[in-house]
């Protein structure tokens, strides 16, 4: 019987730790440590409260996005396993190579309207950069 306790608590942990639990078996010390990550590559502020709130699902939502990742703001197994791989990709990163990859698309001037712009407004509230209600102008 011990024997078994003691396999069972191994597999637990060792499921834990390869992210196979739900986003809401964190801990505050582990969501603390997914914030500091999420900084560290430039997706989050420095002010961590170690609460999957709003900021860091904010966070979460751009490095999913921006790691092709599926982008649903909640801390899951794929998106801890990539925090911690080291392979990640940066938001500075991410937006070089999107400023790279949209560098044909026609430019815009202070004043443009239409679909390009909203557009435009658009990925940034996805990114997190536009607060405002996307109007095209």
């Amino acid at each position: 019987m011990r024997y078994w306790r003691k396999r069972f608590a191994l597999c637990m942990a060792l499921a834990f730790m390869h992210g196979a639990f739900a986003e809401s078996a964190l801990t505050g010390e582990q969501v603390r440590q997914v914030e500091q990550a999420l900084y560290n590559l430039g997706y989050h502020s420095d002010h961590f409260d170690s609460q999957l709130n709003g900021e860091t699902r904010a966070a979460l939502l751009s490095f999913q996005m921006a790691n092709g990742l599926e982008a649903t703001g909640d801390a899951d197994a794929a998106t801890l396993a990539l925090l911690r791989s080291g392979d990640a990709l940066s938001c500075h990163d991410y937006m070089v190579a999107l400023s790279e990859s949209e560098a044909a698309l026609i430019p815009m001037e202070s004043g443009a309207t239409g679909e390009g712009v909203w557009t435009l407004q658009r990925s940034l509230q996805t990114l997190g950069y536009y607060t405002v209600e996307c109007d095209g102008v």
